[in-house]
């Protein structure tokens, strides 16, 4: 076993990608996944934390955090 270096757990933590086809829209968008700080920051947009996976502002707001084009720069400013 080999001690981890910055680097390793750096490269463990790159933001994975991944894309969806609308066919209705005749697009595909591209969707990345989001840091601690990111994660954290949506979090506390809402009371003490707590994430109603119904409320449809929660999920646009996630939309726009996480919806970025091919160089990674957000689509939709937050």
């Amino acid at each position: 076993m080999t001690i981890g270096t910055k680097d390793k757990l750096l490269s463990a933590a790159k933001r994975r990608y991944t894309e969806v086809r609308i066919d209705e829209l005749d697009a595909t968008f591209r969707i990345q996944s989001l840091n601690g700080r990111e994660i954290s920051k949506f979090a506390a947009k809402f009371t003490g934390g707590n994430v109603d996976e119904n409320s449809i502002e929660q999920l646009a707001s996630l939309l726009a955090m996480t919806l970025v084009d091919e160089a990674g720069n957000l689509l939709i400013a937050t």
